[in-house]
């Protein structure tokens, strides 16, 4: 079971700006739900939705740092429709806005 949860983590890690539900990722995994989020959360560390934010965020501190992609540019890279939500997520895990961030580190 650990390997099915290593290869569901490699594809959305490959798949960054894609948002997967829990019925799409039980579901490729061949798992209940409840039985995929249990062993997904045991050895990822996060729920699936926590840990896809994360790496949509980590994708976006990158995108942020290159200097070639604004905040709104970086949100539609990293899958987020919404800049309000994406600027908003960033913060809450991050702890300073997008375009603070930007400026920081640039």
């Amino acid at each position: 079971s650990s390997d099915l949860i290593n290869d569901i983590i490699n594809m959305m890690q490959n798949n960054y700006s894609k948002s997967y539900s829990i019925e799409d990722l039980a579901s490729l995994s061949e798992l209940s739900q409840s039985y995929f989020r249990k062993l997904f959360k045991q050895i990822a560390g996060l729920t699936p939705l926590q840990y896809q934010n994360q790496l949509k965020i980590n994708k976006a501190k990158d995108l942020l740092l290159s200097g070639e992609y604004n905040v709104s540019e970086t949100a539609v890279n990293v899958g987020f429709d919404n800049i309000y939500y994406f600027s908003r997520m960033f913060k809450s895990i991050v702890g300073i806005s997008p375009s603070v961030y930007m400026k920081k580190k640039c």
